[in-house]
């Protein structure tokens, strides 16, 4: 069981499994979540004590962090895609309360995969982010394995689609048409053999694998954060 946050100096490199589990446990949950380069970056506040462990709707959630479909997951629960898709949102707004929640933080879904084993390079802590003051937990985006197997264009989108923008937010920041963004869609997940976002962001996860985990079995490292401001 991890420890709860206290105040105290800021720590080094981080477990992201710490994240998950502390997320879960409704100790902290996110106050903000940004992108600045190629790294995402989330400020924790503290949370609402709720649990949501024995949630089966954070099992859901979890399930499509780790690459399924809501297609696959609502004819095993004999429910619409539109109910699973309600149930992991809900999951969702409660681990970021009062926040756009339709596309989970990539930070979250290398946090669920760090604690299902996967070796995910460790996160940091910053004490701002864009002047804003934090801490900011955050971590590079594994972007390096999609970079040689893709166009400079298709990689672009790729990246966007991965840090969780819309179609057309997409379309927008490239200066391209909506039908556009789609078409480069179409070719990414025929070239990485993937059906959405969920599994593109998965095989960027497992094409960027690092070794510098700690293995499951081992304690994470429990950062000493002030949150409470």
């Amino acid at each position: 069981m991890c420890a709860p946050l206290v105040a105290g100096p800021v720590p080094g490199p981080i477990e992201l499994r710490w994240l998950w589990a502390e997320l879960i446990s409704g100790r902290v949950a996110l106050a903000e979540v940004r992108h600045a380069g190629a790294r995402c970056y989330a400020r924790l506040r503290p949370g609402s004590g709720d649990c949501l462990e024995q949630d089966p709707a954070l099992q859901l959630l979890e399930r499509v962090f780790l690459g399924d479909t809501q297609k696959v997951l609502a004819y095993e629960h004999d429910v619409t895609g539109a109910t699973i898709a309600t149930r992991c949102a809900n999951v969702l707004e409660a681990f970021a309360p009062g926040q756009e929640v339709s596309r989970a933080p990539m930070l979250l879904v290398m946090a669920v995969h760090a604690a299902h084993g996967v070796a995910i390079a460790t996160a940091r802590c910053d004490d701002s982010c864009a002047g804003e003051p934090g801490p900011w937990i955050n971590c590079e985006l594994p972007f390096a394995g999609l970079q040689q197997r893709l166009s400079p264009c298709e990689f672009d989108v790729a990246r966007l689609l991965i840090e969780g923008k819309r179609h057309s937010e997409i379309a927008t920041l490239r200066k391209t048409s909506v039908r556009t963004t789609a078409n480069q869609l179409a070719s990414i997940f025929s070239k990485l053999r993937v059906s959405g976002r969920a599994q593109l962001r998965c095989k960027a996860i497992f094409g960027s694998l690092t070794n510098t985990a700690t293995p499951r079995n081992q304690e994470p490292t429990l950062p000493a954060l002030d949150i409470t401001a």
